[in-house]
């Protein structure tokens, strides 16, 4: 009897574990996973209900939230039409301005050609009835220095210059005044020493006057048959103007001054008196003359 019971409470146990499991297992599988019950539940409007007061705190303009576009900006959109497309303007750039800087000056160096034609070679014979009446060029290089240039007073310069000249005619006879068949050749190689003051009163000066006055030491070499040669010395004066032609291109004048430290370049015109007779001793030849020069001067 005792069995018996036991043997039944132990096979109604086992029962009630099986269909348990099984039940179990067939709850899992008949609930699908989206339909599970959430792990958290929120509680019900009933049960917990709170209304908060709205926001004083200013809420952030969104036309001027870092990153927003203002109104001045544009979007620049990738396909668009080259006219549909807007472009934004840069703004300029400041650039630094460089202005040019002259180098430094301290003379002059110029050259110039004009007729020459001495008034009387002697007293016993002229000039023309050697030579006819051809008027040949002097050619002549001037080196000045300038202490003082381009002042309020102007430029006061100091300067040299040697020049050449030659002439080809026919001899004259001393017994009959006659020309011979014999080449007579004139050669003067002139120098001088002078003071020049030029009128150039402010910087880029367009017209610039001149004036200058000097001393002269010549040599001449006088050929027909046999060679005469000697010194005659005087003196000179001069004046004229020059044009500055920088104004006309002022980018090749700066290269010039920067390539070659020439400040200034000029064209220049002038008459000069010249008085080559040993002061009026009225010994030997005369080579004075009267005449007007043109040439090139430059400033560097």
């Amino acid at each position: 009897m005792i069995r018996r019971r036991y043997a039944g409470l132990f096979a109604a146990a086992l029962f009630l574990a099986i269909g348990g499991q099984t039940a179990e297992a067939q709850s899992f599988e008949e609930i699908p996973f989206d339909d599970a019950p959430d792990a958290v539940t929120a509680p019900s409007s009933e049960e917990n209900t709170t209304f908060s007061e709205p926001s004083t705190a200013p809420v952030p303009d969104a036309d001027h939230s870092p990153g927003a576009l203002q109104p001045e900006d544009t979007v620049s959109v990738e396909g668009a039409g080259v006219d549909d497309q807007p472009r934004r303007e840069r703004p300029p750039v400041a650039r630094p301005t460089i202005e040019a800087v002259e180098s430094g000056r301290s003379g002059a160096f110029g050259f110039r050609a004009g007729p020459y034609r001495p008034e009387n070679i002697s007293d016993q014979v002229a000039y023309e009835d050697i030579f006819d009446d051809r008027t040949n060029g002097m050619v002549a290089l001037d080196f000045e220095w300038q202490p003082l240039h381009h002042t309020p007073w102007g430029t006061l310069g100091i300067g040299v210059s040697v020049g050449f000249f030659q002439e080809k005619g026919k001899a004259v006879e001393a017994e009959t005044g006659e020309q011979s068949v014999e080449d007579e050749v004139l050669m003067i190689v002139p120098g001088s020493f002078e003071v020049v003051y030029r009128g150039a009163w402010f910087q880029d000066q367009p017209l610039v006057p001149y004036a200058g006055a000097g001393l002269d030491l010549w040599y001449f070499s006088d050929s027909a048959g046999e060679t005469v040669t000697g010194t005659k010395n005087g003196w000179h004066w001069r004046a004229g103007g020059q044009l500055l032609l920088d104004v006309f291109e002022p980018k090749a004048a700066g290269g010039m001054d920067n390539s070659w430290g020439i400040n200034n370049t000029y064209l220049f015109g002038e008459y000069r008196v010249m008085r080559i007779n040993n002061f009026g001793d009225g010994e030997g030849f005369d080579l004075s003359d009267k005449t007007w020069y043109a040439g090139l001067l430059l400033e560097f």
